[in-house]
């Protein structure tokens, strides 16, 4: 009877546990594939992006380029800086790994421990360095903006602005935590939506600032950073959080410093933290911190060609590396090199069939390009040849910048997250030479926009050859196949897109749309009628996708 009692109670307990496990089991999102994902996530990025140009054309619009301009710009640096050191750059890709790992295992309970232990300390770590930040700021602007010290004005408002944005880090650094969370819940909407609001957030406080505050030190610029503060809580923050809640995520502090799966994340992260901390301030910082030596202007006309740069970067690069984590993560966790080399292999080729002629375009097009973004208001057409001499190097870093974001992902994947560190600080090293070479060459902020698309191929070139070996290979062929079509169809869309620029009239915003518009269609149909006949996989899948959409909408009729 006692054993039977023993056995009752034992079976009692094992219920309250299932049960207990499922009341905490996370809801996946179990319809997502690596290609919905993509198409998701691509779309957001592009949304995110759109309303970030639409931002900016705000910005230009009501402040034009001068050096309240470079102010803003520059000021984003040091908050940036704290989003690096907390590394928020580079979390997700250490928690992603961890937290899929105990998702693909059953582990739900152990995955929401290490979220709560990480999210504790990091508020913790958040507030510390901020306050720092808050008390230090004019002796970090001095340090990175060394121009800036003898022009009284501009670093008093590039002060004020850091100390206005530097809160904001706090809900940048958790909101990446969260997207690595619902990254691997295979949630992709709101991590991108956040982008969106973001920028919503920051045009309505410049447009209000403007009108409301143009007495202030910046004439009303300080109303985008406060707008940057208001969007960072609410997209970042808010609706991450949300999202988590309705998963079933625990928010609960947690103290266990002991846990196993955040000291891995950890371990992970530190290495990260240097790699892309480095990549950032070589893509970001250190273009500014350059420019600072040069005429006023010249940090906003980099800023924007880097931003218009930015838009083919995340829109293919970011969207096809940020689908593909979650799936590399568990092919590295089943230790299927194989498949894990085919996945890295196609995203590659797919981000440079989708990079390589948007490149040529962004060349060619330069300054019809910056026309139509920014030409309005105080914007004038010397600061857009100024912006488009910056964009055609940036153009030439393009596939390099989009490439690396499946190359480095690949790295994570495999828990390998010190190599990237090593190729990232010579990468740098190269930069900060080309940019003191360069500064103060005939070529002024176009130098500073080649030393970083010189050094962004000298990085993924590096990154390939050595995954490359741990992979054993990365279908070399099917690159060379690609690459031998893709060149010339490329060199032919940009000769087409050039010749017909002469055919267009210059002036009014129509007039910008058809000297953007009618030549990337016309070199866009020259350069996929030249792919089309090649049978390369990447065009069998745009094939694919157009009948896809074409059946849909003949069923939706």
């Amino acid at each position: 009877m006692i054993a039977e009692a023993e056995f009752n109670v034992k079976g009692e307990k094992r219920q309250v546990e299932q049960t207990n496990t499922k009341l905490k089991r996370l809801v996946r999102n179990e319809r997502a594939t690596v290609a919905s994902a993509t198409l998701v996530t691509m779309t957001l990025i592009g949304l995110s992006r759109i309303t970030g140009i639409i931002r900016d054309i705000g910005r230009t619009t009501l402040f034009g380029r001068d050096w309240h301009t470079d102010a803003y710009v520059s000021a984003f640096s040091i908050p940036d800086l704290i989003y690096f050191l907390a590394s928020g750059g580079a979390l997700s890709a250490g928690f992603v790994p961890v937290f899929t790992g105990y998702l693909t295992k059953g582990e739900d309970e152990k995955a929401m421990r290490t979220f709560r232990v990480l999210m504790t300390y990091l508020s913790l770590l958040l507030l510390s360095l901020i306050v720092a930040f808050e008390v230090l700021a004019p002796q970090l602007v001095a340090l990175l903006f060394p121009g800036m010290v003898g022009d009284e004005q501009k670093f008093t408002l590039t002060v004020r602005l850091v100390r206005i944005l530097l809160p904001a880090q706090f809900f940048f650094v958790l909101g990446s935590l969260f997207t690595g969370a619902l990254w691997s819940l295979r949630y992709f909407a709101e991590p991108q939506v956040q982008s969106v609001l973001y920028n919503l957030f920051i045009l309505f406080g410049g447009i209000l600032g403007a009108q409301f505050c143009a007495h202030w030190l910046g004439k009303g610029i300080e109303g985008m950073a406060i707008g940057a503060l208001t969007g960072a809580a609410v997209g970042a923050g808010l609706v991450q959080a949300r999202k988590l809640w309705q998963v079933g995520m625990d928010f609960r502090p947690c103290f266990d410093w002991r846990d196993e799966g955040a000291r891995q994340v950890l371990k992970l992260v530190i290495p990260v933290v240097f790699s892309l901390s480095v990549t950032q301030i070589n893509a970001i910082i250190l273009p500014r911190s350059f420019s600072s030596l040069l005429p006023h202007g010249a940090a906003t006309a980099v800023e924007m060609a880097n931003r218009i740069m930015q838009l083919p970067v995340a829109l293919f690069g970011a969207s096809v590396g940020i689908a593909l984590f979650p799936t590399l993560s568990a092919l590295a966790t089943k230790e299927a090199i194989d498949d894990l080399r085919r996945q890295v292999a196609s995203g590659l080729r797919t981000v440079l069939f989708m990079t390589v002629p948007t490149a040529v375009l962004m060349a060619v097009l330069r300054e019809p390009i910056v026309a139509l973004f920014f030409e309005y208001g105080r914007w004038k057409s010397s600061d857009t040849q100024a912006t488009a001499l910056a964009l055609l190097f940036y153009s030439f870093g393009v596939p390099a910048m989009s490439c690396q974001q499946v190359l480095a992902r690949g790295f994570y994947a495999l828990r390998d997250t010190w190599t990237p560190v090593w190729v990232g600080l010579l990468s740098f090293a190269l930069a900060f030479i080309l940019n003191a070479a360069l500064v103060h060459s005939p070529l002024q902020q176009g130098g500073l926009a080649l030393a970083f698309s010189i050094s962004a191929w000298f990085n993924i070139t590096l990154l390939a050859i050595l995954l490359r070996k741990r992979l054993n290979g990365l279908e070399g062929s099917a690159f060379l196949k690609l690459i031998a079509w893709l060149l010339p169809s490329s060199v032919a869309m940009g000769l087409v897109a050039t010749s017909s620029l002469s055919f267009l009239p210059i002036g009014g915003v129509v007039g910008r749309l058809l000297r953007v518009g009618l030549p990337t269609l016309v070199g866009g149909i020259v350069f996929l009628a030249l792919m089309f006949r090649s049978n390369l996989p990447e065009v069998q899948q745009v094939i694919s996708k157009l009948r896809s959409l074409k059946s849909r909408w003949q069923k939706g009729r």
